[in-house]
Order: structure tokens, then C-alpha cells, then sequence
């Protein structure tokens, strides 16, 4: 017969400690199983020469589900290019699984390089993924972003057109500084090349936020330039149409033919003209 274990004053004691790296040891074993959320992407970009682009030369674009309705690109928070490594999280995106489709597109802007990467997300917290780029064809780098609030929900876009580019319309929220969101084409269909025009009109303002817009060009061959400076406007600085000129400035009080009004901050997508009172028909706005 085995004699039970005497007790001390420090038994009880004992035992709960015994309790306590029980569940110590249970918590830090069940951690590793735990910690598959898709974290940080990163890595090394290099020029064909080996060299490193500099920090204003490099831009990229990212996506996920081969889809654009929401990009990022290197202003976003938690994401950049620091002259050496490229970076950012997949945590970022609103519908990151691991599994799911990524695509990154880097162009270096003065050597003309660039690098398309295209892989599934890992289910490791963080990825190294390092680029090397080379020749390749492009658009130019969109220019001239301009933007005019029309109305409490109408905000008119224009840049400057390069002969056989469309282009792909984002916007964000300026406070939360997450991902654009793809307006021309709030799908996000790679399908849809874009806006074949120098401008257009955001319907879907709220009047009252302040929004940054940016745009992308892409060829007929499916290239994508780098993302246009951004653009940030407070929905709620309307712009009256500003009238310099009208050609002819009289005429028959039954009517001209055509009168040209020029001007500017006018609505992109049509306006209403009246002469004493008197609705003009057939208005085109250039």
C-alpha cells in the first residue's frame, strides 16, 4: 500500500502552479496553428543592371482576384519603396485569402523597366518576393489631373489625352489613406479598358468629403503606365461656370444658328444655357 504524499503548506500551491504551466505549455502550442493570417509582402527591386531605382523613379500598382475595384499603390499606409526594398500587406486589402490571385505591377519611370508579378497569396505571415526588371512598354505616366466640384455630387475630372490610351478612374476616401477604389468602372473589370477620353465625371460624390483621385493609362496591348500624382479635392467647394466670352455676343431675337460660350469650370457631362430667359437647344460641352 503506497502512503499518501504529505501535505505542506505550499501543496496547494504547487498544484496551481503545475495548472498554470499546463496551460502555458497548451496556449504556446496551439500558437503556431493559429498564426496563418497573409501579413507582409516585401523585397528587393533591381534594375537590370543590378542597380536600385531611385525612390522617385519606381512606382507600382497592386491588386488582388484579378480584379481592380481596389488597388494600392506605394502612398498607401503600410506600403512604399525605400530606394531598396519594395513592401507591402496583404492584410490590407478587404478581400485577401490566402490562395487568392496577386498581381504587382513596377515601373521605373526613367529607364523605361518594368516587372509584372503575378503569384497567389501564401498562407505565411510574411513573403519575400524580390524584383528584377527590364525593358518593356509602356504608357507615359498620366498628366495634367485636374478636378472641378460641378454640384453637391458631381465632380468633373480631366487630364491631358495621349493618343491611344484609356484610362483606368480611382478614388479614396482621403482620411482613411487605404485603397483606391476603381471608379469608371466600379467592378473592377480588367475586361474594360478604361475611359477612352481627357475626362470624367464622378457622380457619386457625397457633397461634403474630401476625395483623392488618381488615374492609370493602358495601351491597346494591355500595359498599364504608372499611377498620375494624386489628386485631392473637398467635395464641397462647388465651382460656378466662369463665362469670358460669347461668339457672336448679338443676334436675331428669334435665334442664331450656333454661339459659342467660352468659359471655363464647366460641367464636363452637359450644362443649361438660357439667353434672356430663353433655354438654348442642342448644348455640347468641349
Amino acid at each position: 500500500m503506497i502512503a499518501p504524499m504529505p501535505k505542506t503548506p505550499h501543496s496547494r500551491d504547487v498544484c496551481r502552479r503545475c495548472v498554470m504551466w499546463a496551460l502555458l505549455v497548451l496556449v504556446v502550442g496551439l500558437t503556431p496553428s493559429l498564426a496563418l493570417a497573409q501579413g507582409a509582402i516585401f523585397g528587393v527591386v533591381q534594375n537590370s543592371d543590378l542597380s536600385n531605382p531611385g525612390t522617385n523613379d519606381l512606382y507600382w500598382v497592386g491588386f488582388l482576384d484579378n480584379t481592380d475595384e481596389e488597388i494600392r499603390i506605394k502612398t498607401n499606409t503600410g506600403a512604399g519603396y525605400d530606394g531598396l526594398n519594395w513592401f507591402d500587406d496583404f492584410q490590407n486589402y478587404t478581400t485577401e485569402v490566402a490562395g487568392n490571385p496577386y498581381d504587382y505591377y513596377f515601373i521605373n519611370v526613367t529607364n523605361g523597366q518594368a516587372f509584372h508579378l503575378e503569384k497567389t497569396i501564401p498562407a505565411n505571415s510574411f513573403q519575400q518576393e524580390d524584383v528584377q526588371l527590364a525593358a518593356a512598354t509602356f504608357p507615359s505616366r498620366p498628366s495634367g489631373l485636374v478636378a472641378t466640384v460641378a454640384s453637391g455630387n458631381r465632380i468633373n475630372l480631366a487630364w491631358t489625352y495621349q493618343s491611344g490610351v484609356t484610362y483606368h478612374v480611382y478614388r479614396r476616401v482621403t482620411s482613411n489613406n487605404g485603397v483606391f477604389r476603381r471608379i469608371d468602372d466600379p467592378t473592377g473589370s480588367l475586361a474594360n479598358a478604361g475611359v477612352a477620353d481627357s475626362f470624367f465625371v464622378d457622380a457619386t460624390s457625397d457633397g461634403v468629403s474630401s476625395y483623392t483621385y488618381i488615374i492609370i493609362g493602358e495601351d491597346g496591348s494591355g500595359n498599364w503606365s504608372a499611377p498620375s500624382a494624386e489628386l485631392t479635392i473637398v467635395a464641397s467647394s462647388v465651382t460656378a461656370p466662369l463665362v469670358t466670352a460669347v461668339d457672336p455676343d448679338s443676334g436675331s431675337a428669334t435665334g442664331m444658328p450656333l454661339v459659342t460660350v467660352r468659359g471655363s469650370n464647366y460641367d464636363a457631362s452637359g450644362m443649361t444655357v438660357t439667353f434672356g430667359g430663353v433655354p438654348a437647344t442642342n448644348v455640347t460641352v468641349n
